[in-house]
């Protein structure tokens, strides 16, 4: 038996095991997912079991590399002066300090 293979079906069905329970559970308890500063790995482990959730769910996850592209849809949802600076917004907050995905240690 090939790892690889044992590895793949194994995410695949924890993905699957994951989904399951969210939307048995937890239905339309999510508005919308933005990943942001995310490697292009993670898009295309997305993209890859993206099929074993409905359209409907998959329609709220946004997969974002570049802060140039992931501010601007941030900023479309979210009100400028409710987030850091670090997210594109205005707000002033003492806790605010970290690039976001970045270790502050």
């Amino acid at each position: 038996l090939d790892p690889q293979v044992c590895c793949s079906k194994i995410a695949f069905e924890l993905a699957r095991g994951f989904a399951n329970l969210d939307q048995e559970h937890y239905p339309d308890r999510m508005g919308q997912l933005f990943l942001i500063n995310a490697p292009p790995t993670v898009h295309r482990f997305y993209r890859a079991c993206s099929w074993i959730f409905p359209e409907r769910e998959r329609q709220r996850v946004q997969i974002f590399g570049e802060r140039k592209l992931w501010e601007p849809a941030l900023l479309e949802l979210v009100d400028a002066d409710q987030l850091p600076p670090q997210c594109g917004g205005t707000q002033a907050t003492a806790h605010a300090s970290a690039e976001p995905g970045s270790s502050s240690n």
